[in-house]
């Protein structure tokens, strides 16, 4: 369990890095509101999901391996940290960081399942509690794509 929740965790911080890092250089006439929501789930993806992982790893006293290790982390997480090219391509930034939320929920959602398999119900609480925060964020940029391309 503890290296489902060490990839995770790894998985937390590129989606942190991927909203906070382009967010205050985004231009157009969404800019404002899309810079809103990044911060906020940026906010979400390092203080509140990062933190419940290793707080959970610490419970079940497993040592994470490579999160120590920033030149690891994105080789151990399964969702891809997409750089961004042009800040003024808000529908590209989108649809990448739509790809990044379902990845996301996919990553809970197998560690739900394997949580509930060994009765590990802490775990598939705090998993199931990301899992819908990523979700809600995988609406909201869907919203937003939507009003972009309308």
């Amino acid at each position: 369990m503890g290296q489902l929740l060490e990839i995770a965790a790894c998985e937390e911080i590129l989606a942190w890095a991927q909203y906070a890092v382009v967010s205050p250089y985004l231009v157009g006439e969404e800019r404002a509101n899309i810079e809103e929501l990044f911060n906020t789930n940026a906010k979400d993806e390092l203080d509140d999901h990062f933190w419940k992982l290793q707080n959970r790893m610490n419970e079940l006293q497993y040592v994470p391996k490579t999160l120590f290790d920033f030149s690891k982390i994105q080789s151990t997480a399964r969702c891809e940290y997409h750089i961004p090219t042009d800040v003024a391509d808000l529908i590209t930034l989108l649809k990448q960081n739509i790809e990044s939320e379902e990845c996301a929920i996919r990553t809970y959602q197998n560690i739900i399942m394997v949580a509930r398999d060994n009765s590990d119900f802490v775990t598939e609480r705090i998993a199931k509690e990301i899992q819908d925060d990523e979700a809600q964020h995988l609406s909201d940029l869907n919203d937003f794509l939507a009003d972009l391309e309308s």
